[in-house]
Protein backbone atom coordinates (compact mmCIF):
# COMPACT_ATOMS: atom_id res chain seq x y z
CA UNK A 1 0.00 0.00 0.00
CA UNK A 2 2.85 2.39 0.86
CA UNK A 3 4.41 1.94 -2.59
CA UNK A 4 1.05 2.81 -4.19
CA UNK A 5 0.89 6.02 -2.17
CA UNK A 6 4.37 6.91 -3.35
CA UNK A 7 3.36 6.13 -6.91
CA UNK A 8 0.25 8.33 -6.61
CA UNK A 9 2.33 11.16 -5.14
CA UNK A 10 4.93 10.83 -7.87
CA UNK A 11 2.30 10.82 -10.63
CA UNK A 12 0.55 13.87 -9.21
CA UNK A 13 3.84 15.78 -8.77
CA UNK A 14 4.87 14.99 -12.35
CA UNK A 15 1.40 15.94 -13.61
CA UNK A 16 1.55 19.27 -11.78
CA UNK A 17 4.98 20.00 -13.28
CA UNK A 18 3.75 19.17 -16.78
CA UNK A 19 0.65 21.33 -16.24
CA UNK A 20 2.90 24.24 -15.27
CA UNK A 21 4.92 23.69 -18.44
CA UNK A 22 1.75 23.79 -20.55
CA UNK A 23 1.98 20.09 -21.46
CA UNK A 24 -1.70 19.52 -20.84
CA UNK A 25 -2.22 16.19 -22.60
CA UNK A 26 0.65 14.56 -20.71
CA UNK A 27 -0.48 16.12 -17.45
CA UNK A 28 -4.04 14.93 -18.00
CA UNK A 29 -2.89 11.36 -18.62
CA UNK A 30 -0.84 11.33 -15.42
CA UNK A 31 -3.69 12.77 -13.35
CA UNK A 32 -6.04 10.13 -14.75
CA UNK A 33 -3.53 7.42 -13.81
CA UNK A 34 -3.13 8.88 -10.32
CA UNK A 35 -6.90 9.05 -9.85
CA UNK A 36 -7.34 5.43 -10.97
CA UNK A 37 -4.61 4.25 -8.64
CA UNK A 38 -6.01 6.31 -5.76
CA UNK A 39 -9.51 4.91 -6.25
CA UNK A 40 -8.19 1.34 -6.41
CA UNK A 41 -6.15 1.86 -3.26
CA UNK A 42 -8.64 3.78 -1.13
CA UNK A 43 -12.07 2.75 -2.47
CA UNK A 44 -12.98 6.42 -2.72
CA UNK A 45 -12.09 9.47 -4.75
CA UNK A 46 -9.65 12.29 -4.14
CA UNK A 47 -11.01 15.82 -4.19
CA UNK A 48 -7.48 17.20 -4.71
CA UNK A 49 -6.66 15.03 -7.72
CA UNK A 50 -10.11 15.64 -9.20
CA UNK A 51 -9.66 19.41 -8.81
CA UNK A 52 -6.25 19.27 -10.44
CA UNK A 53 -7.49 17.22 -13.38
CA UNK A 54 -10.39 19.65 -13.74
CA UNK A 55 -7.89 22.51 -13.89
CA UNK A 56 -5.92 20.81 -16.66
CA UNK A 57 -9.13 20.19 -18.60
CA UNK A 58 -10.19 23.83 -18.12
CA UNK A 59 -6.79 24.98 -19.41
CA UNK A 60 -7.61 23.04 -22.59
CA UNK A 61 -11.04 24.75 -22.85
CA UNK A 62 -12.77 21.44 -22.17
CA UNK A 63 -15.37 23.07 -19.96
CA UNK A 64 -17.93 20.26 -19.82
CA UNK A 65 -15.38 17.69 -18.68
CA UNK A 66 -13.76 20.18 -16.33
CA UNK A 67 -17.12 20.95 -14.74
CA UNK A 68 -17.74 17.24 -14.16
CA UNK A 69 -14.44 16.85 -12.27
CA UNK A 70 -14.97 20.01 -10.21
CA UNK A 71 -18.41 18.66 -9.23
CA UNK A 72 -16.84 15.31 -8.37
CA UNK A 73 -14.19 17.07 -6.26
CA UNK A 74 -16.91 18.83 -4.27
CA UNK A 75 -18.78 15.55 -3.71
CA UNK A 76 -15.59 13.92 -2.41
CA UNK A 77 -14.80 16.88 -0.14
CA UNK A 78 -18.32 16.92 1.29
CA UNK A 79 -18.10 13.20 2.01
CA UNK A 80 -14.58 13.38 3.42
CA UNK A 81 -15.36 16.31 5.72
CA UNK A 82 -18.88 15.26 6.75
CA UNK A 83 -20.60 18.20 5.02
CA UNK A 84 -18.88 20.69 7.35
CA UNK A 85 -18.87 23.89 5.28
CA UNK A 86 -16.18 25.36 7.56
CA UNK A 87 -13.60 22.91 6.21
CA UNK A 88 -11.06 24.29 3.73
CA UNK A 89 -11.46 21.30 1.41
CA UNK A 90 -15.16 22.08 0.94
CA UNK A 91 -14.68 25.81 0.58
CA UNK A 92 -11.88 25.33 -1.97
CA UNK A 93 -13.95 22.81 -3.89
CA UNK A 94 -16.87 25.23 -3.97
CA UNK A 95 -14.54 28.05 -5.03
CA UNK A 96 -13.01 26.15 -7.96
CA UNK A 97 -16.40 24.83 -9.05
CA UNK A 98 -17.84 28.34 -8.80
CA UNK A 99 -14.94 29.77 -10.77
CA UNK A 100 -15.55 27.22 -13.55
CA UNK A 101 -19.26 28.00 -13.55
CA UNK A 102 -18.39 31.70 -13.93
CA UNK A 103 -16.18 30.89 -16.93
CA UNK A 104 -19.14 29.05 -18.40
CA UNK A 105 -21.45 32.03 -17.65
CA UNK A 106 -23.67 29.87 -15.44
CA UNK A 107 -24.21 32.59 -12.84
CA UNK A 108 -27.33 31.22 -11.13
CA UNK A 109 -25.42 27.97 -10.61
CA UNK A 110 -22.48 29.92 -9.15
CA UNK A 111 -24.80 31.31 -6.49
CA UNK A 112 -26.28 27.86 -5.80
CA UNK A 113 -22.79 26.41 -5.45
CA UNK A 114 -21.18 28.95 -3.14
CA UNK A 115 -24.08 30.25 -1.05
CA UNK A 116 -24.15 27.12 1.12
CA UNK A 117 -20.62 27.79 2.34
CA UNK A 118 -21.16 31.54 2.65
CA UNK A 119 -24.29 31.04 4.77
CA UNK A 120 -22.95 28.24 6.98
CA UNK A 121 -19.35 29.33 7.55
CA UNK A 122 -18.34 30.86 10.83
CA UNK A 123 -15.95 33.25 9.07
CA UNK A 124 -16.40 34.98 5.74
CA UNK A 125 -14.45 33.62 2.79
CA UNK A 126 -13.37 36.52 0.59
CA UNK A 127 -12.75 34.31 -2.42
CA UNK A 128 -16.26 32.88 -2.36
CA UNK A 129 -17.69 36.35 -1.79
CA UNK A 130 -15.86 37.78 -4.81
CA UNK A 131 -17.36 35.06 -7.02
CA UNK A 132 -20.77 35.88 -5.61
CA UNK A 133 -20.27 39.57 -6.39
CA UNK A 134 -19.35 38.77 -9.99
CA UNK A 135 -22.30 36.42 -10.43
CA UNK A 136 -24.72 38.97 -8.96
CA UNK A 137 -23.37 41.68 -11.24
CA UNK A 138 -23.69 39.46 -14.31
CA UNK A 139 -27.28 38.72 -13.26
CA UNK A 140 -27.96 42.49 -13.25
CA UNK A 141 -28.17 42.68 -9.46
CA UNK A 142 -25.65 45.54 -9.30
CA UNK A 143 -26.44 46.97 -5.84
CA UNK A 144 -26.14 43.55 -4.18
CA UNK A 145 -22.94 42.93 -6.16
CA UNK A 146 -21.37 46.13 -4.87
CA UNK A 147 -22.14 45.29 -1.23
CA UNK A 148 -20.80 41.74 -1.59
CA UNK A 149 -17.69 42.96 -3.45
CA UNK A 150 -16.81 45.22 -0.51
CA UNK A 151 -17.49 42.37 1.94
CA UNK A 152 -15.15 40.21 -0.13
CA UNK A 153 -12.30 42.71 0.08
CA UNK A 154 -12.89 43.26 3.80
CA UNK A 155 -12.74 39.50 4.43
CA UNK A 156 -9.29 39.12 2.82
CA UNK A 157 -6.42 39.90 5.19
CA UNK A 158 -3.51 39.13 2.86
CA UNK A 159 -2.66 42.40 1.08
CA UNK A 160 -1.32 40.70 -2.07
CA UNK A 161 -4.39 38.50 -2.41
CA UNK A 162 -6.66 41.47 -1.63
CA UNK A 163 -5.09 43.52 -4.44
CA UNK A 164 -5.42 40.62 -6.88
CA UNK A 165 -9.11 40.22 -6.03
CA UNK A 166 -9.64 44.00 -6.21
CA UNK A 167 -8.26 43.97 -9.78
CA UNK A 168 -10.47 41.02 -10.74
CA UNK A 169 -13.51 42.78 -9.31
CA UNK A 170 -12.63 46.03 -11.08
CA UNK A 171 -12.25 44.14 -14.35
CA UNK A 172 -15.53 42.22 -13.93
CA UNK A 173 -17.68 44.80 -12.18
CA UNK A 174 -16.01 48.00 -13.31
CA UNK A 175 -16.22 51.33 -11.59
CA UNK A 176 -18.24 49.94 -8.70
CA UNK A 177 -15.06 49.07 -6.79
CA UNK A 178 -12.78 51.90 -5.65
Amino acid sequence: MNSRRKQIASLSQQALKLWGEGKFAESEAMYRDAISLFEETHNCGSFELSQQLAGVLAAQNRDGESLKYYQRALQYALKYDNNDENQNSIQLSRYFLGEQLCRMTMYDEVLDCIDQSIQKCESKNGLLLHLKAIALFKLKREEEAKVIAHQSLNAISNSVQKEKIRKILQNEIGEMIE
